[in-house]
């Protein structure tokens, strides 16, 4: 689950916040243009150009924020179920406190035969200690 909303929360993100720049950068120029326009008159005949500016770049900046909002959403919303989410089950988290002293040991198994956990040929059933007193590389 987490490797699917990542693939889509990551590029999401990334492609609003781009076009939260983009959106802005146009409609600030748009924006510069227009007060040119008005001051000076020095570009009236591109008044249509910077309006369209103006108008793709406010669509671009809304667009951009509400992908930037849809992306945090979806992570909050996976972040939320994973934290939820059992990762192991209790059993398997009894097994691997049992076999932490076991690791690298030549004697290790660790393989569960119809319910039970065949650990080592020494000690079947694990060291009841952080060591094992047989433990050998």
């Amino acid at each position: 689950m987490k490797v699917t909303s990542d693939f889509f929360t990551v590029p999401c993100g990334v492609v609003g916040a781009i076009a939260v720049i983009i959106g802005g950068v146009t409609y600030t120029s748009g924006l510069v243009g227009m007060g040119t326009i008005y001051l000076g008159r020095i570009f009236d005949h591109q008044r249509p150009t910077l309006q369209k500016m103006m108008v793709y770049g406010s669509a671009s900046a809304g667009a951009g924020l509400f992908a930037t909002g849809l992306a945090m959403g979806v992570a909050r919303s996976a972040a939320q179920r994973s934290a939820r989410e059992q990762i192991f089950t209790d059993d398997e988290i009894a097994f691997l406190k049992t076999i932490k002293p076991c690791s690298g040991c030549k004697y290790f198994h660790g393989v569960n035969y119809n319910g039970v956990d065949l650990i080592c040929s020494l000690h079947p059933h694990g060291v009841d200690t952080n060591t094992c007193p047989d433990w050998e590389r």
